[in-house]
């Protein structure tokens, strides 16, 4: 897993979970705590733990193929909250 090549759209597809469960202030304040994660270093935050004021990592699982789409879904030990973000082509 390349997560320097994969981290914006890990945060484009959390940040739109935040904005319909949280509101715009949550987006702000988890993209504010977003750009302090060392990518590939440490793990990257659950938002819908980050709500409820915790810190809890998400782990990524292994990518799976639909007919027009690669995703990857992402999983929360503690909640048990899933999220699956798109994985998009390089640009050329």
């Amino acid at each position: 897993m390349d997560m320097k090549r994969e981290a914006p759209w890990v945060l484009e597809a959390l940040q739109a979970w935040i904005l319909e469960n949280g509101d715009v202030l949550d987006a702000r304040r988890f993209e504010t705590f977003w750009r302090g994660v060392r990518k590939g270093v440490d793990p990257l935050p659950c938002p819908n733990c980050f709500l409820e004021g915790k810190k809890q990592p998400l782990a990524p699982m292994d990518v799976e193929s639909g007919a027009l789409v690669q995703i990857r879904p992402w999983l929360c030990r503690h909640c048990q909250e899933r999220f699956d973000v798109p994985l998009k082509d390089p640009e050329p």
